[in-house]
């Protein structure tokens, strides 16, 4: 405790120095955090799915059109192994269609699928029922319901899509916290005699463990459509980790509903992210590093009485482990001041979570034992602090 008493009444003492190593940390600490949110998000999309490495996308290509579109409207089960299928679920997008309620239209995103979708995607239900058991149903996003309903109960509720037919809302449920390629306002049940005209796509889930590659190759081989033009087609599978980094092609199936990632920008902005914390990291350190040597010569006299380098070193670990802390505090709330303006620039939405508590405290961790151990180590081999060291083992 006086080791700490001691600290801090030294920063206080020094409160130029401590403002600018404080401040500069504090908002190198905000960039980095920023740019790790983005990355982190980036790498986890689609994991609401129960099983994302096994999961995979049908894509189909005729001639130079390509898109994800379900492979087994060709009858291409005949080329894939019944036994490697675990679920299957087709999904219809329907981007940018209007719905009616009373005298209220809007403009939505929806889909229509089975009801192995919501096995293979977990949504948090917020309201009513999870199920898309009977025709005619439909679970709306928490967002599309207020919009729609506004502070009613809208379980029960019925209303009109474009194609005149009516469904009733079954469920509310939560926008995932992660990213997803599906940007979804509703999610219809599958209604017979229903015409949409828009291709499916089609996700599989594969037992682990399946041999993809095998399927692709055999996906390589030209097949006669079923319109009966002469168009020939082949097919492929994307696993689902990977498709949100096929832009083209997402664009392709649906410009408005389906979002895709750019890698040589998260390259870009992770290369970034270890710069500008490193520059904050030296920079910090050398203001540190001056504080210390002046204090040199005090450390040696308490050499010369007797003191170890353990106390010495515990001193500087205090009076760094307060300033990061401050520093984390100071850059949180400059990353949520700025956090509009940071959600417009990335168009999309941060919220806090897991993530950002184990950054926090990785941070608190190893950020104050890290600089701690190299500015004890910089001054230590400076001409006093060898001095120093020489008058310990002459002790």
């Amino acid at each position: 405790m006086n080791t700490l008493r001691y600290g801090l009444r030294f920063l206080l003492r020094a409160r130029t120095y401590t403002l600018i190593n404080l401040l500069g940390l504090a908002f190198s600490l905000a960039c980095c955090i920023i740019l790790l949110r983005y990355i982190h998000r980036e790498l986890t999309v689609d994991t609401h799915c129960v099983d994302r490495e096994n999961v995979y996308v049908s894509r189909c290509q005729i001639g130079e059109n390509d898109a994800l579109v379900s492979s087994t409207l060709n009858g291409d089960t005949l080329a894939v192994d019944p036994s490697l299928v675990m679920q299957r679920s087709r999904v219809t997008l329907l981007d940018h269609d209007m719905i009616r309620y009373k005298d209220n239209r809007l403009q939505v995103n929806m889909i229509v699928a089975d009801t192995t979708f919501l096995k293979l995607f977990r949504y948090q239900l917020l309201q009513g029922e999870y199920s898309l058991s009977k025709p005619g149903m439909a679970l709306l996003s928490e967002h599309l319901a207020h919009k729609l309903f506004g502070k009613q109960n809208p379980i029960g509720e019925t209303f009109v899509l474009s194609t005149g037919k009516s469904v009733t809302v079954s469920g509310i449920f939560a926008t995932p916290e992660n990213k997803s390629i599906l940007q979804v306002d509703a999610i219809l049940s599958e209604m017979p005699g229903a015409l949409w005209e828009r291709m499916p796509m089609e996700f599989v889930r594969f037992v682990p463990g399946a041999d993809i590659q095998k399927l692709n190759e055999a996906g390589k081989i030209l097949r006669p459509t079923q319109v009966g033009d002469g168009s020939m087609y082949t097919f492929s599978l994307l696993s689902l980790k990977d498709v949100y980094w096929e832009s083209r092609l997402l664009y392709r199936t649906s410009p408005t509903m389906c979002v895709s990632g750019n890698r040589a920008q998260l390259y870009v902005l992770s290369a970034m992210c270890i710069f500008i914390f490193f520059i904050g990291l030296l920079n910090y350190i050398n203001l540190y590093a001056v504080l210390l040597g002046k204090r040199l010569r005090i450390y040696l006299l308490h050499r010369v009485w007797g003191a170890g380098s353990r106390p010495l070193f515990m001193l500087v670990y205090w009076e760094n482990l307060v300033l990061s802390v401050l520093s984390l505090l100071l850059a949180w709330t400059v990353v949520e001041l700025v956090q509009p303006f940071v959600n417009r620039l990335f168009d999309t939405v941060f919220t806090v979570g897991t993530f950002d508590v184990w950054v926090s405290l990785s941070l608190l961790v190893w950020l104050p034992l890290l600089i701690s151990l190299c500015t004890v180590v910089r001054c230590w081999k400076s001409p006093l602090g060898m001095s120093l060291v020489r008058s310990g083992n002459d002790r």
